[in-house]
């Protein structure tokens, strides 16, 4: 039996991948301590898992509700400075319990996020392995390259496209990391680094692995680290959602009248109004849609649609014609596994990315499926008129998702 800390911090979606990997370690016999905002605690002990906060709900509300959460240049400073630096010393002190009871035995599956696992895997002795929930986080030269919202034009040359890394690490990102991560070196006797934190330092020396399928975002040539890719291990809860009947009689309709669903995801409190005037205007034009608003009551809405908190998204994206999201990664992979027509309205990080590659799966320009505020808001989704043809076929392949990718992941992780 193997002793394995799985860490993660942010919002849901970054949550449940590795909460769907925890409890397969679990199953399989290992020992597992969950690592993550308080918040998460009670997501995380439904499966069944000990947790351990590393973020206090404080910070984590503090994050969640910071103005430029979602902007996308200022964005990642908001969780740098909110959530990796303040996670640090919780972490750390946990590693050195942990590392000291396991010496050379414990294993460690962080996000990148989590930099107190990083920092610490120079002095204790522990295998660690960086978990990438989508291919934003690893740095490439090819295409398509995002910077941020920004897609560096195909035809740019190599030299380019380093030489907007080398810009962005000068003005931006080491100013950002760089004084925190040295003075926390140098307070232990280690060296300052000598090579920008996110090319290739902020990535395990032991393993790295992608949650998505290779196929999803072929591997560029030029990756920083070796890195293999396991598909998207989707989380399902262990104790099933309690019956709806409202739903499944609304959902039982979409024979005659093709249904929708739109998210503005778990963090997304800036894009709800948006979201929620798309579905507005949607249902005024006849289009039933079922708005997903986290924290809400269940209740009908409009003249045809539906509010719920949450649902069962393998059970219900299959029965609709829409899937209307934020291009988190998570809201992604569940749309190609049911094969729904997609569309994206993304803010910040890997969203715009993400958009770019669901486009290609669904063979579909990208301006079909990634939309702006005004669209949006006046429900003008391209393809709408057409749903009811839409051919509603899994995008993903069986050892593209599900248990294949945890299975994978699984034996990574133990691997060593």
């Amino acid at each position: 039996m193997n002793r394995v800390l799985v860490a993660t911090l942010g919002s849901v979606g970054d949550l449940h991948p590795f909460l769907a990997l925890a409890r397969a370690l679990k199953q399989r016999g290992h020992s597992v301590l969950f690592l993550s905002s308080e918040p998460h605690r009670a997501a995380v002990e439904a499966e069944g898992l000990e947790f351990e906060p590393i973020l206090s709900a404080h910070d984590h509300e503090r994050a969640a509700s910071h103005p430029d959460l979602w902007h996308p240049i200022r964005g990642f400073g908001v969780l740098w400075r909110h959530l990796a630096v303040r996670s640090v010393d919780a972490t750390v002190a946990v590693l050195e319990r942990e590392s000291s009871s396991h010496p050379h035995t414990l294993r460690v599956l962080a996000s990148p996020l989590v930099l107190g696992a990083r920092l610490a895997v120079d002095r204790l002795p522990y295998r660690l392995i960086t978990a990438h929930t989508a291919p934003n986080g690893l740095r490439h030269l090819g295409d398509p390259l995002f910077l941020g919202a920004w897609r560096v034009p195909g035809w740019w040359p190599r030299t380019w496209r380093r030489a907007a890394w080398q810009l962005l690490d000068r003005w931006k990102l080491q100013p950002m990391a760089a004084p925190f991560i040295d003075g926390w070196r140098k307070q232990r006797g280690l060296p300052a680094l000598k090579e920008p934190v996110f090319e290739r330092w902020l990535h395990s020396p032991h393993q790295v692995i992608g949650l998505y399928p290779e196929a999803f975002s072929p591997a560029a040539d030029d990756l920083p680290v070796p890195t293999h890719c396991v598909g998207f291990p989707l989380f399902r809860p262990q104790v099933p959602m309690p019956g709806d009947p409202g739903l499944e009689h609304w959902l039982g309709q979409a024979v005659t009248q093709p249904r929708l669903v739109i998210y503005a995801g778990s963090s997304h409190h800036h894009r709800a109004s948006a979201f929620q005037a798309c579905a507005e205007r949607l249902d005024a034009l006849g289009y039933p849609t079922l708005l997903l608003l986290p924290g809400s009551a269940p209740a009908p809405f409009g003249g045809l649609g539906l509010i719920r908190p949450w649902v069962d998204l393998r059970d219900t994206l299959p029965r609709v014609a829409g899937w209307l999201h934020h291009g988190g990664i998570g809201a992604c992979a569940e749309g190609l596994g049911a094969g729904v027509r997609q569309w994206s309205f993304p803010s910040a990080y890997d969203q715009f990315e993400n958009s770019w590659h669901v486009a290609r799966r669904l063979s579909l320009p990208l301006d079909q499926v990634q939309l702006e505020e005004a669209h949006i808001r006046a429900g003008r989704l391209p393809g709408l008129t057409a749903l009811a043809d839409w051919p509603v076929t899994p995008r993903l392949t069986a050892s593209e998702g599900g248990d294949a990718a945890i299975e994978r992941a699984v034996r990574l992780i133990l691997k060593g």
